[in-house]
Formats: structure tokens, sequence, C-alpha cells
């Protein structure tokens, strides 16, 4: 079963508006001063604002506070949402499992680019992560964005999962967020049109329309993601 960020907003959504129901909280203010996350940014994913998404630290701060929510139902399964009896004591995490992915945040990005370029070893950071779809984790590397170039889809600091693509398959990619490493740099940009085979380049295009697009040479390109899951973002 593929589980989509969609089906993730649309659960932690459910279980939030069951926890005021059941008057386990009073409202949305109390609610994101018990997971710790501010109110404009729950109430982004609460109110399905676009871009905004529950991310994995959200759902982790949820099933630290409550944990009897079922977190298989926050994936997606056809489960109850609440977890019963003895099956509280699975512990805070309720049995979610966690995996520790490489991590390059803005500041790692010129040391990574040269391990890529160079060759050269370089012990990189990792960031843990819950599981929360059936995603190849073990092959993923997490991204943090630079600047305000994707906005408003994705706010700076922003963190994305991103799949590794090989270059053999560069002129098959689809069109989506990528992580592009290409000369001596890295950017993370949007792809709508793949021009590789009739102009031998790949155009990268900003979100934010005044930061504008680039052609890369496809020669120059060295490594490439695609984003796959927005692991987290700060609050606008």
């Amino acid at each position: 079963m593929k589980i989509t960020q969609g089906t993730i907003n649309e659960r932690f959504i459910a279980v939030c508006l069951e926890l005021i129901s059941q008057a386990r909280i009073k409202n949305v203010t109390q609610l994101a001063t018990h997971l710790g996350w501010s109110q404009s940014q729950l109430n982004g994913v609460l109110t399905r604002a676009k871009s905004r998404n529950a991310t994995s630290e959200m759902l982790a701060s949820l099933l630290q506070v409550y944990p009897d929510v079922n977190p298989m139902y926050l994936m997606g399964r056809e489960v109850p949402m609440f977890l019963g009896g003895n099956l509280k004591s699975l512990g805070p995490l309720g049995g979610m499992d966690f995996i520790y992915i490489p991590y390059v945040s803005v500041s790692a990005r010129s040391v990574y680019v040269k391990t890529i370029v160079t060759g050269e070893s370089y012990e990189i950071d990792k960031i843990r992560l819950p599981i929360i779809s059936d995603l190849p984790y073990e092959k993923c590397t997490v991204f943090e964005i630079n600047g305000d170039a994707m906005e408003p889809h994705y706010l700076p600091r922003a963190k994305l999962l991103a799949m590794p693509v090989s270059i053999e398959e560069l002129r098959f990619i689809s069109s989506g967020v990528y992580v592009v490493v290409f000369s001596n740099r890295l950017a993370i940009k949007r792809v709508k049109d793949n021009d590789i085979v009739p102009g031998g380049f790949l155009k990268l295009h900003s979100d934010n329309t005044i930061a504008g697009s680039q052609n890369v040479p496809a020669e120059e390109i060295r490594a490439l993601w695609k984003a796959v899951l927005l692991v987290e973002s700060p609050a606008n």
C-alpha cells in the first residue's frame, strides 16, 4: 500500500479534531502548545493550506504526547484511530520504527559536493526520522533548502527526503522537485520539461518566479535525487 503525503495529512487532521471532540484538549492553541509547534504552523496543516504538510517531526510529537494514538492509523492503515487496552503500554512512540538518514544541511553543502566531485571521503551528518511510508528510506538522503527560491511551496530551511536517480536515467526523468549536483554546486529546483535529449541540457526552475530558471548542460550533472517527502518545514 502506497502512503501519500495527502493521506498522512488527512489522518493527522482527523486525530487532532478527534482529540478536541473528546475534550482532551480545548482548542488548536492548546494542541499547538502541547506539541511544541507554533499555532500558525499547525493551523496551516489543519486548514489544508497549500504547501502545509504534517511533517515527520509533527507525527513524532503527536505520538509522544498522546501515546494511545495508533501510528498505523496515521500511516493510512484501516485500523482504529486509538490503541486500546494493553496496547497503550507499547511506549510513547507506539512501536513506530525510526531510521537514521544521511542529512545535508546548507552549511555542509560545499563539503558534500566536494566528495561527489573529487571522490574524497567525508562523514556526513544524519537525521532521525520515523518510517511513515513504504519508501526505500535506506537509499535516501535528506537535503535542507537554502534561500527563498522555492517559495511559496517550500520555505527556507525546509528539509526534503530525496531518492537517488541514476545519471543514466537522466533523459527519462519526470517532472518534480530535484536535488542536482552540477559543476561545483548543489541546487534544489523544479524540473518541468526534460530537454536532455533535444537540447543537451536540463532546465531548472525556481518556484519563486523572481528567482528565475537556468539551463544546466547534461555533461556537468554529477548526481541527482528526486524529492519524495517533506520531512520538516519551519513556521512562516
